[in-house]
């Protein structure tokens, strides 16, 4: 049974009647504010057509983005991981324009979205939306999630700093030392691709010259030979 505090925010974001859904939440206590926040993001938003979910989003999150932010990003996480929503979406494409305004908003933004990714292509348009240029921050972004989606494009991105052996370095390292099978396979390859024979260790995915091509030329390539354990 619906409670009276949940029947009227259904009923106001029901009729797009924004302006009386903050007027309803203003009145709330604190305890009632966090109550509704959780009713709209975990029982109404996932319910609403995706239109109507990034309108909601954009409402709330430009309101009050404190309280609302992680809110909606939680629940369209939930959205895309079960295919109501998509990163391709027109709504979605809008907020990530006004978020690439704070950098501390599409920060958590891009963190709570891009584990629930599995296309590359997906994950590539999740960054540039957020307006996400450097490849430094690429590479860091997709470090700090690495599965083969990320692995991807972080090989792409180091690409774009080949020059700066430094760097190369650094995250074949701190690959070699996370002790994941995917990560260990990544450090090889790096060795391999940049010629990074000062990265010691012995490794069992050993690549020829003719595979580095086909590795960076196709997505389902790359994951055969990255899951060689």
């Amino acid at each position: 049974m619906l409670t009276s505090l949940e029947s009227r925010l259904r009923l106001l974001i029901a009729g797009q009647e924004y302006r009386a859904l903050k007027e309803t939440l203003d009145t709330l206590s604190h305890s009632r504010f966090r109550m509704a926040g959780q009713i709209i993001g975990q029982q109404i938003a996932p319910q609403l057509r995706k239109d109507a979910f990034w309108d909601l989003f954009r409402v709330l999150t430009s309101w009050q983005p404190k309280a609302f932010l992680m809110t909606m990003a939680k629940s369209a996480a939930t959205g895309i991981a079960e295919g109501r929503l998509s990163v391709d979406d027109e709504g979605f494409g809008r907020e990530c324009e006004r978020l690439r305004e704070n950098d501390k908003d599409r920060h958590k933004m891009v963190m709570t979205l891009l584990p629930v990714l599995t296309a590359p292509e997906d994950i590539r348009r999740l960054l540039v939306g957020l307006g996400y240029t450097e490849m430094h921050t690429w590479i860091a972004l997709l470090l700090a999630d690495l599965r083969l989606p990320t692995a991807y494009l972080l090989l792409q991105a180091l690409h774009y700093v080949e020059n700066d052996r430094t760097m190369l370095l650094r995250v074949a390292v701190r690959l070699k030392t996370q002790g994941d099978w995917l990560s260990f396979n990544m450090a090889s390859l790096m060795r391999t691709m940049f010629g990074l024979e000062e990265l010691g260790g012995t490794y069992s995915l050993q690549l020829d010259a003719y595979q580095l091509s086909g590795i960076e030329q196709s997505y389902e390539v790359f994951c055969k030979v990255l899951s060689m354990r």
